[in-house]
């Protein structure tokens, strides 16, 4: 079946176009669907992630200097090429080198030092990790994907435990699959205590 992303993520926040979003009003921007499924930007691939064009509240560019803003373009671009790569390696069959692609678009991320766009970064990274999970899982690499998973966990559990909750609920859903009840449990329970804080 392929690379499949179980999520559903609305993208309000990138400040990666140097021009403004059309259409939706400041703060909410618009949510941007690849071909078969949540992309990070037009034009990414089949249900793939890459780092977003502009999607974030106006407000947010308006804050940043021209210099960053020139400096996040060019890793939005950089991001895309290394997407576009690990697409054209997955329909070779070339899983390995399609996850190196995919790292390399983490380690762009990584090199974000805004803060109004570091913060935002971690929703789009994490879709990132989600689909090198799904190439290890699609070529029976457990435990590499429990890996992968859980660093991104790790990388943003913090400053966005949302994501860090969708990635810990591909977790669970894989050691579901693979009959490991206990493993998924642990998992799923972990959501609901990453969560707990914000419900009180």
């Amino acid at each position: 079946s392929g690379i499949v992303l179980a999520l559903v993520i609305a993208l309000s926040g990138m400040a990666w176009s140097q021009e403004p979003p059309a259409g939706p009003p400041p703060g909410e921007g618009p949510e941007m669907m690849g071909q078969g499924g949540p992309g990070m930007g037009p034009g990414m691939g089949p249900g793939g992630p890459g780092m977003g064009m502009g999607m974030g509240p106006r407000g947010m560019r308006e804050k940043m200097d021209p210099e960053t803003h020139k400096k996040l373009a060019a890793l939005r671009m950089t991001s895309e090429a290394h997407k576009k790569l690990a697409d054209l390696y997955i329909e070779q069959g070339k899983s390995d080198e399609a996850v190196a692609q995919l790292k390399k678009i983490l380690e762009l991320a990584n090199a974000v030092t805004d803060e109004n766009a570091k913060r935002k970064v971690s929703d789009q990274i994490g879709r990132v990790y989600i689909e090198i999970a799904q190439i290890y899982l699609k070529n029976n690499k457990i435990a590499e994907a429990e890996a992968i998973l859980n660093e991104g966990v790790e990388k943003t559990k913090a400053d966005n435990p949302e994501t860090a909750s969708r990635m810990v609920l591909t977790l669970g859903d894989m050691f579901r699959k693979a009959g490991k009840t206990a493993e998924a449990e642990k998992a799923f329970q972990r959501v609901i205590e990453l969560n707990a804080a914000a419900q009180t």
